[in-house]
């Protein structure tokens, strides 16, 4: 079976996926996951304490925090303001046939006491969202598309010897280097 293919059974064979909302390149099922247990709830109510708000109103918040490459389904945002109001860290009130949430001082102290959690959050968020981004230069992708390209020819076409492999290891590691140091020129 070609790698990329499916099975007959139509299930199971996809070893990479493409695009942001299918995988991003990761292999199938391994995904990485935005949030980690209990983040997506600090960041809710973080939202929330900014000023009251309608569950959809967080999706997009939550949206537009991490670049566009991730929304929320209302069946994962809805069981956590549930939980936020279960808990007393949120209030509800309706507003015309919609519930609108805001914070309690409950929620309040327990965003303060989480600070350095959400601080770390929001870092790897800033950090996601500068990726997705750096991934959607389409300078960049049709520059690391030539390299892949030139290499794919270059083993394809010649035979080549070990210590040019090495050559040209060296320098993509060099260049890799160069980048992440803020010299390339």
């Amino acid at each position: 079976m070609r790698r990329g293919s499916r099975n007959s059974t139509g299930t199971g064979g996809d070893r990479l996926r493409r695009g942001p909302h299918q995988g991003g390149g990761f292999p199938a099922g391994r995904r990485r996951r935005m949030f980690r247990g209990g983040d997506l709830r600090l960041v809710v109510l973080e939202i929330i304490q900014q000023a009251p708000v309608h569950g959809y109103e967080i999706i997009k918040a939550l949206e537009e925090s991490v670049g566009g490459d991730y929304r929320p389904s209302p069946g994962t945002i809805y069981p956590i303001l549930n939980q936020l109001e279960d808990l007393g860290y949120t209030g509800v009130r309706e507003d015309a046939g919609r519930k609108e949430y805001s914070i309690t001082a409950e929620g309040t102290d327990f965003l303060h006491q989480n600070q350095s959690l959400l601080d770390d959050i929001h870092q790897r968020l800033s950090a996601q969202k500068q990726m997705q981004k750096a991934q959607s230069s389409d300078e960049i992708q049709r520059a690391l598309e030539n390299v892949q390209t030139a290499i794919r020819l270059k083993l394809i076409a010649d035979e080549v010897p070990p210590e040019e492999i090495r050559r040209i290891a060296d320098l993509l590691d060099r260049t890799a280097l160069a980048i992440e140091r803020g010299d390339a020129e």
